[in-house]
């Protein structure tokens, strides 16, 4: 795009723009993911440790979705399971 007013011509690479805006966003997106997962370890029942680390691995980088990848994760999630939390550091 190219837009001239007087003395002034400026020349706008729309494609360019949209490219770098896109990485922009991807990276912020990881960066919440993995804020997200931090600050929510604590809270995440913790015997073995295998739930809380779990949640980066199976995560879709970027894509603002966290999964706790355990075979007993639903039934933490729905209460159905005895857990302690004072292993957590």
């Amino acid at each position: 795009m190219r837009i001239k007013k007087g003395n002034v011509e400026i020349e706008l690479d729309e494609v360019g723009v949209k490219n770098r805006f896109n990485k922009s966003i991807e990276r912020t997106q990881y960066l919440l993911d993995n804020m997200v997962a931090r600050d929510t370890s604590p809270f995440v029942p913790f015997l073995t440790g295998a739930l809380d680390k779990s949640v980066l691995p199976s995560a879709q980088s970027g894509k603002g979705l966290l999964k706790y990848n355990q075979p007993y994760a639903r039934k933490m999630y729905y209460n159905d399971f005895r857990f302690t939390k004072t292993f957590h550091l």
